[in-house]
């Protein structure tokens, strides 16, 4: 699937360290935006925006993980 320097257990333990480290910050952010304070809202959306240019947005349904075909719909 990958290069065998991507799939080395040294590769997949310091991916695993950075997924949980965005995923705290991800909701760090997320728990200090106030509903009624639109201020935080912008400063939620000023701290995420690197993010943009590195994670890009789902714009389509993601594929199905299996090779089986879905079956027919329902008449």
């Amino acid at each position: 699937m990958g290069t065998p320097e991507a799939e080395s257990p040294q590769v997949q333990a310091r991916m695993r360290g950075l997924a949980a480290a965005l995923r705290s910050y991800l909701l760090q952010v997320a728990a200090h935006v106030e509903e009624d304070e639109p201020d935080t809202a912008a400063l939620a959306e000023a701290l995420l925006a690197p993010l943009d240019t590195v994670v890009p947005r789902k714009t389509s349904t993601p594929k199905p993980r299996s090779a089986q075909p879905a079956p027919p719909p329902l008449a």
